[in-house]
């Protein structure tokens, strides 16, 4: 009697170990030995997890019985963005070749501003105000070779002009135009030009701040931003920070009308790149 006790509790014992189990997580495991045999002569003989998740235990009478689901532990793998943004370095590398100055003498005055190599047989665009009523244009490269360049299309509408250097060296540097998908408010830029001209001599120089809105004035549409425009920037590039495309020509700095002895400060306007992308193709063949 106490003997068969004995065997019942060993049974129980068993079952109810197995049955606890089947709330842990983990993988399914291999097919355990058989278990003790019990007074009705019947025994677990195994364990399995089916194609639902459910522990399945075999007894010796062939019949089963369904434990429950068995969720194992999830291992997730989270992996950090990387970042594409060029570091300032390289981007002053690649913008500096392909800006240049222009400086330019009319009757009775004398300016500067700045331009974008678009070809590389010596083709550069810039603002009309740039040129407007000139009588000699000079070109400075990157490198300090000038040269002299004539106007070959021009428009007041859209504040554009494309200029032809004189004399070009032959492939030079050009500038890589983005595109609209590339301008995004908020997004980093970057101003490259010669700012007051042959007054701060050297190489271009480079600002940085945000795309503040799209601003629509007098019907066309502009890039407003916060990075520095100053005299003789006019005509340089307004460039993607993350992949150094021009997204657009630099071409104003507000100021008050109504009060012009006003401060205007962060306020810059640049044309958009498409529409700078569409002047280029209707008028460079």
């Amino acid at each position: 009697m106490k003997m068969l006790l004995k065997l019942t509790l060993v049974f129980l014992v068993a079952l109810f170990t197995i049955l606890a189990l089947s709330s842990c997580t983990g993988p399914a495991g291999a097919q355990g030995p058989a278990g003790q045999q019990g007074p009705s002569g019947i025994s677990i003989n195994g364990a399995s997890i089916n194609s639902s998740g459910h522990l399945i235990l075999t007894r010796s009478d062939a019949q089963t019985i369904d434990a429950g689901n068995i969720i194992a532990t999830q291992t997730v793998t989270t992996s950090q963005p990387t970042s594409t943004t060029m570091s300032m370095a390289d981007l002053f590398s690649a913008i500096q070749p392909v800006v240049v100055r222009v400086d330019v003498t009319g009757p009775g005055f004398q300016g500067s501003g700045s331009g974008i190599i678009i070809r590389s047989d010596g083709y550069v665009i810039t603002n009309e105000h740039v040129i407007d009523s000139t009588t000699s244009i000079t070109i400075t490269l990157s490198n300090n070779q000038q040269y002299p360049a004539a106007v070959t299309v021009s428009d007041t509408n859209v504040d554009l002009a494309i200029l032809k250097i004189t004399n070009s060296p032959a492939n030079l540097p050009v500038a890589t135009l983005g595109s609209v998908s590339d301008i995004a408010v908020g997004g980093v830029v970057v101003a490259a030009g010669y700012p007051l001209g042959s007054e701060l001599p050297g190489p271009a120089s480079f600002s940085q701040g945000i795309v503040s809105a799209m601003r629509t004035l007098d019907g066309q549409e502009f890039i407003q931003t916060d990075v520095a425009i100053n005299p003789g920037n006019s005509g340089g590039g307004l460039v993607n920070r993350n992949n150094a495309k021009i997204i657009g020509i630099t071409n104003a700095n507000v100021v008050n009308v109504l009060n012009p002895r006003e401060t205007v400060v962060g306020i810059g306007l640049a044309i958009p790149i498409d529409v700078v992308q569409t002047y280029i193709q209707n008028n460079l063949k």
